[in-house]
């Protein structure tokens, strides 16, 4: 496979670079929790398949992404290499997602902080995003193979549910992807909570 290598300077990152930076992308993967490619892909578009939304009311209630494109970011620091998230909010997910941003102030923390600890797992000042999160960088240590599994950043489907007043979110689904120095990137894990795919690709509960 044939890769390209774009490279997007976190120090200065603009929206017209992170639109530079999806049109470079060559060949997108198109992944449904199933089953990953076994070849590297400069892009991967992450989503969660209808029939299993349709099958999880409490997912179908609180889901915030559509979907989640990633690709490979250059980025200016140690770790050599980075993540490029281009997400596509699903209807009213990003209402929700405004809610709960407003729960958490109420316990002392910035939309950055909610939205880089809860949804990436990182630290705020790791995390470079637009102001509605529809585009954001992380860095991530290279990885050394396609299957290093050691340096991986998270791709997650989060839910957002009011249980009596109270706004809490929690991982529906999780995906952990990897990104070589050429901008090649592979998924290295993924599980869906409570769910898994039969041999024909249906979903079944664990």
């Amino acid at each position: 496979m044939t890769s390209i290598n774009c490279p997007v300077r976190l120090a200065v990152l603009s929206l017209t670079a992170v639109l530079a930076l999806t049109a470079c992308s060559s060949s997108t993967h198109a992944f449904d929790f199933t089953e990953a490619s076994a070849e590297p892909s400069t892009s991967i578009e992450f989503q969660i398949p209808s029939e299993l939304v349709e099958s999880s009311e409490t997912y179908a209630g609180g889901r915030v992404f559509e979907s989640v494109t990633v690709s490979a970011a250059e980025i200016e620091d140690s770790a050599g290499c980075g993540v490029n998230y281009q997400i596509e909010y699903a209807e009213g997910g990003y209402e929700l997602l405004e809610e709960y941003f407003a729960h958490e102030e109420g316990q002392g923390k910035s939309r950055d902080e909610t939205m880089s600890f809860h949804f990436f797992n990182v630290n705020k000042d790791a995390m470079d995003a637009n102001e509605d999160f529809t585009s954001v960088v992380l860095p991530v240590k290279c990885a050394s193979s396609p299957v290093d599994s050691e340096n991986t950043r998270a791709v997650k489907f989060m839910r957002i549910a009011d249980s009596e007043g109270v706004i809490n979110s929690s991982e529906f689904a999780r995906a952990e992807v990897s990104v070589m120095v050429g901008g090649e990137l592979s998924i290295q894990e993924f599980e869906v909570d409570g769910w898994q795919a039969d041999s024909n690709g249906a979903w079944i509960k664990e």
